[in-house]
């Protein structure tokens, strides 16, 4: 990563920090939270509901990226594998080729 983007990514993540903090500074009030087949109600913080979505959030979002990076990773694991075998039979074909060519060349020059 370079200079720029660090800068960028901490810019980012310092504005972020920064309006987490007003929203829980600015937002006392308390909610009730309640769930439609239960009936146990939750009252809770505004500025504690909204963080622990905001928390939550991400960490669902890290979840996924990282299961489609995990994905993409094993998939190239299996190429890669798959293309050193190839290459493997290539090269073992090549040299029973030029194994075979040799006496065939030595022999044709022989009758000229």
């Amino acid at each position: 990563m370079s200079a720029t983007g660090r800068f960028l990514w901490m810019l980012i993540s310092v504005t972020m920090a920064l309006l987490a903090a007003n929203f829980a500074i600015s937002n006392d009030s308390i909610i009730i939270l309640s769930l439609w087949p239960l009936t146990n109600k939750l009252e809770v913080a505004l500025w504690m509901f909204g963080i622990t979505a905001f928390i939550g959030g991400g960490t669902i979002g890290a979840l996924i990226v990282w299961a489609h990076t995990l994905t993409i990773r094993t998939k190239f694991w299996f190429l890669k594998s798959k293309y050193n075998k190839l290459k493997s039979k290539i090269s073992s074909e090549s040299l029973v080729e030029n194994s075979q060519l040799k006496p065939l060349l030595s022999s044709n020059s022989k009758r000229y």
